[in-house]
């Protein structure tokens, strides 16, 4: 078993955001995962992972405690039953799975859909999970250069006290234990830290450490800023949502029909509570397309809301969100 992932009742503790890994094992999901969906889809949530004090025979049989050594025990999610991981120090903190997908919510200063693989190797000793960086992030190399290639940030996890708890910026993603070893081969930026009560708090020294960094958020909170402070009247409502729609461009009487039915549902958006204190600027009616794509339009007969696949990837989803920023920017 070459791919050393957790399996128990015939389950393997490992979820993928795509169907490619070589061993087609565990739970592979359509598009990027969010925390919850990441922890649960790969059985890494509720192990309860904790020290219970270690002893040891005498030469008389007898229980004796080995002073300030413990072993780490977790429940396996799907058996219900307590498995040992490893010995560990006075010193050693847990650090439950749960932790690690917050923290890199906390990297890259956002929740969501953006979890890529997870899982458990050898026997839960060892646990992975790995992330796209988002591209609202950029990763600078040596020299300043800024890496363009895809890149993840994986975060990698022991509770048998072999190993640091590490979190790196590499071009594998990780599905098995032969790509864990690539990845680490790989690895472009590293940060690890020690299992410590302070392990999972030193967020901003993870980002300089790696070289990730929010290189567009200034900017795009600028143009952001411009679209609130631009107010539009109802005439210039409609007119904008009319251009983002491309109606005067439509062939047919029928294909306008239907870009003027789709321009109304995104107007009536704008009565939304996720829109409310906006609704009269540019802003708002920008706020109204993006939450219609993602969650209004129908698709196909009963079915709303683009696919998650689609928003990440790019297409004519995201491309109407662009054309609507690059309308209501002018």
């Amino acid at each position: 078993m070459s791919h050393e992932l957790d399996q128990a009742q015939g389950l393997t503790f490992f979820a993928d955001s795509r169907n490619d890994a070589w061993h087609q094992l565990g739970q592979q999901l359509d598009g990027a995962m969010t925390a919850e969906e990441a922890l649960e889809f790969a059985y890494l949530s509720r192990w309860n992972v904790r020290k219970t004090p270690a002893f040891t025979a005498d030469e008389n049989g007898q229980m004796i405690p080995m002073v300030g050594r413990y072993a780490t025990i977790r429940t396996n999610p799907v058996t219900g039953v307590n498995e040992y991981l490893g010995d560990v120090g006075e010193r050693y903190t847990v650090v439950q799975n749960e932790s690690l997908v917050e923290f890199m919510d906390a990297l890259v200063d956002e929740s969501g859909a953006h979890f890529e693989t997870a899982g458990s190797l050898r026997g839960g000793t060892q646990v992975f999970v790995t992330m796209k960086i988002p591209a609202y992030m950029t990763f600078t190399g040596t020299g300043g250069v800024e890496d363009k290639t895809d890149l993840y940030i994986a975060v990698m996890n022991s509770h048998d006290g072999y190993g640091s708890l590490s979190v790196r910026v590499t071009p594998v993603r990780i599905v098995c234990a032969n790509t864990q070893s690539a990845a680490i081969a790989r690895t472009k930026s590293l940060w690890t830290t020690r299992h410590t009560v302070n392990a999972l708090k030193a967020v901003e020294d993870a980002r300089q450490a790696l070289g990730v960094n929010f290189a567009y958020a200034d900017a795009f909170a600028e143009e952001m800023q411009k679209l609130i402070d631009r107010e539009l009247d109802q005439t210039q409502m409609e007119k904008a949502v009319n251009a983002i729609f491309d109606v005067d461009g439509a062939e047919t009487e029928r294909a306008k029909n239907g870009r003027l039915d789709n321009a109304a549902q995104v107007m009536t958006g704008l009565n939304l509570k996720t829109v409310m204190g906006f609704e009269n600027t540019a802003y708002g009616l920008y706020n109204a397309v993006t939450e219609w794509v993602d969650h209004r339009m129908e698709v196909k007969e009963g079915v709303f809301g683009a696919p998650a696949e689609s928003l990440i990837l790019g297409g004519s989803y995201t491309e109407l969100k662009d054309r609507a920023f690059a309308v209501l920017s002018k």
